[in-house]
């Protein structure tokens, strides 16, 4: 019986010297939400949720966009260049050009994105 306890001790004293190890990396923020409003042959509306301190990665887009903050507080990188987004400011994203979003703020971040896709046709 003594070597079991010995046993399970030296097993389970790894294990709980291990742990701390993992509890130095700091969680990954959750993905941006994403949710499509609109998606016509001119136009696409999309609106993303950030969290606090979350990450819209670099991308480009085919398109000309403009981003509105409808909550929350961020940045947008255009190009390396930073551009301050407060809520309810915007923001004109240019077609072909890296961009990014993050969330500074203390709470989620909520935009909306406008692509426009094509001149509407005449009627």
């Amino acid at each position: 019986m003594r070597t079991l306890s010995l046993l399970a001790t030296l097993l389970l004293g790894e294990c709980l010297l291990a742990a701390p190890a993992l509890a130095l990396s700091p969680p990954l923020p959750p993905k941006p939400q994403v949710e499509v409003l609109l998606d016509q042959p001119t136009a696409k509306v999309v609106k993303i949720t950030l969290v606090a301190g979350g990450v819209l990665p670099a991308h480009t887009t085919p398109v000309d966009a403009t981003v509105v903050a409808l909550s929350g507080e961020g940045s947008v990188v255009i190009d390396k260049a930073v551009t301050p987004l407060p809520t309810h400011g915007a923001v004109f994203l240019p077609k072909d050009i890296p961009h990014a979003v993050n969330a500074s703020g203390a709470g989620p971040l909520v935009l909306v994105v406008h692509h426009l896709k094509a001149p509407a046709a005449k009627p």
